[in-house]
């Protein structure tokens, strides 16, 4: 079901339409020309190059749709009829076009911090080199790419894959959040993702339902809170699950907090609810380390920050539906950051021991006199 709607190939909407100033002068791609492709790519510091299996056979056909959050590109790329290479220049990043656009196109030749890859197939195989090692990928094995060092990326003919890049910097923020201090040296990953594996599978799942918004005009992700629990999602799923040079450092518990820190994190959670929260505004807020913060939080509320956010958002949810609310369930979920109906709808009923749809009619019904 999902390909099948990626492979509309509608334009995306929601968050697209809000930033659509800037990506109008970075247009997805539907091409078999090979200038065209080139020039799409050349802007992000990165060469395409075709891979044609006999001379003069037919250039391949490409295909990206995507969404620009505004620390993350999350695409989908399909190479048919042909293979394809990719040269990244150790500064690519897809958000050159993005910020070329913002300065009036004077950041063409500008050195910008590259960018974190995450690529996930879907059908086919790729190959990604990387400083002389060989990634073989397949649905069951992803690749992530860290910046800093050229890299090649190859497509097999008829392959398919969901790919994320984001922002070195932010990424960089969010390790020394968890740190506690400025990373001494560059964050590197190992570049093998297991998806065959169970945090390997719920990173290509959440992946996978996120896609489905790329054909809808009013997709999910163009609602803030969902926006940056995705990004958020990410970017924790690989410093805390895909092995790098600061996993050791990470997993360190810190020294013992005071409980007026994890108060003040608590605090701002409950003050700002309504709004995008992420760790490195839970660490500003506590004035710890995140690893220290997830450590001792999840001591003292036996979740982690995040979880305890989402269970916040989960109980306005229910007053909202205990109290009568005129909308509709879909919409008061929405509102919280909950877009999957099925998810949410589980989730409710495990927390509540009733279906969202069924505190919403007792509550009509009260209301009534019934």
């Amino acid at each position: 079901m999902y390909l099948s709607l990626v492979e509309r190939g509608r334009r995306p909407g929601g968050i697209l339409r809000q930033m659509r100033p800037f990506l109008e002068r970075v247009p997805l791609l539907h091409s078999r020309d090979l200038e065209a492709t080139r020039a799409f790519y050349a802007v992000k510091g990165t060469d395409f190059q075709p891979i044609r299996a006999t001379k003069g056979a037919a250039l391949p056909y490409v295909r990206v749709n995507g969404l620009y959050l505004p620390n993350l590109w999350f695409g989908y790329v399909e190479c048919r009829g042909a293979g394809a290479a990719l040269r990244l220049s150790p500064h690519s990043s897809s958000f050159r076009a993005v910020d070329r656009g913002k300065m009036g196109g004077g950041l063409t030749n500008r050195q910008t911090p590259g960018d974190y890859y995450l690529h996930v197939p879907l059908q086919g195989r790729i190959e990604a080199e990387i400083a002389g090692q060989i990634i073989d990928c397949s649905p069951t094995r992803g690749v992530a790419i860290s910046p800093g060092v050229e890299q090649i990326v190859r497509s097999q003919p008829d392959t398919t894959r969901l790919s994320v890049s984001i922002r070195g910097d932010e990424l960089n923020q969010q390790l020394a959040a968890l740190l506690g201090d400025r990373p001494a040296t560059p964050l590197r990953f190992d570049p093998a993702v297991r998806l065959e594996e169970p945090q390997g599978r719920s990173l290509a799942g959440m992946l996978r339902w996120t896609a489905l918004d790329f054909d809808l005009d009013d997709g999910t992700l163009a609602n803030p809170l969902i926006a940056s629990q995705f990004e958020h999602f990410v970017m924790s799923w690989l410093l805390l699950t895909q092995p790098s040079n600061y996993s050791d450092a990470i997993r360190r518990r810190g020294p013992a907090i005071a409980p007026r820190d994890i108060r003040r994190a608590v605090d701002f959670i409950h003050a700002n609810l309504a709004e995008p929260i992420t760790l490195t505004d839970l660490v500003g807020a506590s004035g710890v380390a995140g690893r220290t913060l997830l450590a001792h939080f999840r001591g003292a509320h036996s979740v982690s920050p995040m979880r305890y956010v989402r269970n916040l958002r989960m109980q306005r949810v229910r007053e909202e539906l205990a109290a009568g609310s005129p909308l509709q369930v879909r919409t008061v979920a929405l509102s919280w950051g909950f877009g999957h109906a099925g998810r949410f709808s589980i989730e409710y009923r495990t927390r509540f021991g009733e279906s969202p749809s069924v505190t919403l009619l007792k509550s009509r019904a009260r209301r009534r006199g019934v």
